[in-house]
């Protein structure tokens, strides 16, 4: 595993990959792109839960839509919405999942811990910003402040596959990597801030780190 956090490892990818490189005929893209996937790399997901223990427990779910409407039809209920305004919601929150249809199925990413920052916002409230979106349009912003108050922000350091990563994504993670792979490592530099989503959930044993964020 490269632990991305990690200057140690940073550093034994850098020569892992010149070593492919020397005597290769392959392009860097591709003697990259094998390295990345015969190792896991490390990545972060902010979110809000009732309970981190779940997350040790269950690793990181990715919900088909079904399952996020199930989601949303429960909080729906806990924030005090009627069967009318609920509806709503949903057909809201389908609406979204229609125009975004990546936005199903798949763990969003950020790689850095040093990233944390700018992506603390997805832990605000339970059941992400769709639902969210879709609450404070039917029930005003009250409704979302209720959310709020539900369950703990954690951010979860988790191990996955550079091919778990969104087909669309690839080219462009891979360009930045090797931008930053090729130049002189010795002195200093900066891993790309790169985010994503990747396909399918985290299993418990992928889980490598919880943290509460206050």
């Amino acid at each position: 595993m490269y632990d991305l956090d990690s200057r140690k490892d940073i550093m034994r990818l850098f020569s892992d990959y010149h070593q492919r490189l020397t005597g290769s005929y392959g392009s860097e893209r591709a003697i990259l792109a094998e390295l990345l996937e015969e190792e896991t790399i490390t990545g972060w997901h902010a979110t809000r839960v009732l309970s981190a223990d779940d997350i040790a427990e269950m690793g990181l779910k990715a919900f088909s839509r079904e399952e996020a409407f199930d989601q949303f039809r429960y909080l729906s209920g806990v924030v005090g919405l009627n069967l009318g305004q609920t509806e709503t919601v949903l057909q809201k929150a389908n609406h979204y999942f229609a125009e975004h249809p990546r936005r199903t199925g798949c763990v969003c990413f950020y790689l850095l811990k040093s990233m944390a920052g700018q992506y603390s916002k997805y832990s605000a409230t339970l059941g992400g910003e769709t639902f969210a979106w879709s609450l404070e349009d039917v029930a005003g912003a009250e409704a979302v402040e209720a959310l709020k108050s539900l369950g703990v922000s954690i951010r979860v350091k988790f191990a996955f596959s550079f091919d778990r990563i969104q087909p669309y994504a690839h080219d462009s993670i891979l360009s930045s990597f090797i931008d930053v792979l090729s130049s002189n490592m010795s002195t200093d530099y900066c891993l790309p801030k790169i985010d994503g989503a990747i396909v399918g959930s985290i299993p418990p044993h992928d889980i490598l780190r919880i943290e509460t964020i206050s």
